[in-house]
């Protein structure tokens, strides 16, 4: 095909193009040219096509792809884990992530802090709060994108007082909480039914400096009508109304039937 790169290191790096651009088929197809023309493929040409997957919702490929680089004669990195562990996070896939995780410390890999966002948000997905509280202790830098992950993960396991209490230490200490760390921390107040704490983390975000948004108000909505408190939830809608922030049709019903 004219045009086509003729060495490993320009097919890598066109590969690599599309990863950026968002063209996963784009990246298996020249891959596969390589291959076809015995070009031996070199790790960061299948670290680019994973990516390339992962960026294209299309996590059964990206596992074929990692797969194939581990039976390969290229050494995976890091950076294939951590392209593989993403990719599968984004796919819902978190037990492939923990799995992929697991497989990479017994081969002697050190995850680094992308590796580690990737399996704590992959932790989010699956509920798993203990093993994403135990990844979080081990960032040295941790970012506010593990934060709200591993609040995320206690929401869904029903361990909410372990999210608010995450969220009030991390108003004082790095990762610095943000709107979205309350927002997650309100879901996990709505699902655990506790609407004292979720009035009480509306005021908090605000004196906070935060604006609450739609988010915000669906959750402490939730938790006031999952609880019955039909009067706390009309004056949430007051107040978003307010605030012009549209009230869906189905949060309006919500609170009516929460009234009746």
């Amino acid at each position: 095909r004219r045009g086509l790169p003729t060495t490993v290191v320009a097919c890598s790096a066109a590969i690599s193009a599309c990863e950026k651009g968002e063209q996963w088929k784009g990246a298996l197809s020249l891959l596969a040219e390589m291959q076809g023309r015995g070009l031996a493929p070199t790790i960061v040409s299948y670290n680019s096509a994973i990516s390339a997957c992962g960026r294209g919702q299309q996590w059964p490929l990206a596992l074929t792809l990692f797969r194939t680089a581990q039976e390969s004669r290229c050494d995976p990195t890091v950076v294939t884990y951590s392209a593989a562990m993403t990719a599968c996070g984004l796919g819902g896939q978190w037990e492939q992530v923990l799995e992929i995780l697991e497989a990479g410390k017994a081969r002697g890999i050190s995850m680094d802090v992308k590796a580690l966002t990737a399996a704590i948000s992959a932790c989010d997905s699956g509920g798993c709060w203990q093993q994403a509280l135990v990844l979080f202790s081990q960032l040295a830098r941790p970012d506010t994108v593990a934060l709200n992950s591993l609040i995320g993960a206690c929401g869904k396991a029903s361990q909410w007082e372990r999210a608010v209490s995450l969220l009030h230490r991390h108003r004082q200490q790095p990762p610095r909480a943000d709107l979205v760390t309350f927002n997650v921390a309100l879901g996990a107040c709505e699902r655990g039914r506790a609407q004292a704490e979720a009035v009480s983390l509306m005021q908090l975000l605000q004196s906070s400096g935060f604006r609450p948004d739609i988010i915000s108000f669906r959750a402490a909505i939730g938790a006031s009508v999952r609880t019955h408190h039909w009067q706390q939830a009309l004056l949430l809608l007051d107040e978003m109304e307010v605030r012009e922030i549209p009230r869906s049709v189905s949060l309006l019903t919500s609170v009516v039937e929460a009234c009746e």
